[in-house]
């Protein structure tokens, strides 16, 4: 009689087991590597800029999995709203370092007010902007595993609206 008791609490762990697994497992992972893209392009953002353009917000739009070749590959679509900590020229006309998409280059406002080097920025794709002003970005990052794990790069990054004061 107490076999069947048995069998019920251990199917009952089973259960668990599995829905723990197909309800997490995937997910955690995927979860992970929404969390990697956006410290990517936390840092493809700030660190050019030295620390004059913030993400703020960063959002997964789709993700897609895939497999070529033995290699794993994730390319996530993202937008991320962005924030000017300092008056200045962002130059966003120009292409990142990997030619693609979106540079995030700053040059804080000079007091000189020249407009030749007002000129120069804007042929350059330069775009003032104040202080809290605020853009909206989206774009595309691809991420490939590798035995240390996983690394994503910025494939290609638009403006989507700004920049402006919110």
């Amino acid at each position: 009689m107490q076999s069947k008791p048995r069998v019920a609490f251990l199917l009952a762990g089973l259960i668990l087991v599995a829905w723990y697994y197909f309800a997490m497992g995937p997910r955690g992972e995927i979860s992970g590597l929404t969390d990697l893209a956006k410290q990517r392009l936390v840092q493809d953002v700030e660190i050019p800029s030295n620390w004059n353009i913030k993400v703020v917000r960063f959002n997964k739009r789709d993700g897609q999995s895939s497999e070529f070749g033995g290699v794993k590959s994730y390319k996530l679509d993202f937008t991320a709203e962005i924030s000017f900590e300092s008056d200045g020229t962002w130059q966003s006309g120009g292409l990142n370092d990997e030619g693609k998409g979106l540079s995030f280059k700053f040059s804080p406002t000079q007091s000189t007010g020249s407009q030749t080097a007002n000129l120069n920025n804007f042929l350059e794709g330069g775009k003032l902007v104040g202080k809290d002003y605020r853009a909206f970005i989206q774009g595309v990052m691809i991420g490939l595993k590798s035995e240390n794990g996983w690394t994503f790069s910025r494939s290609e990054t638009i403006l989507v609206a700004g920049p402006g004061k919110l």
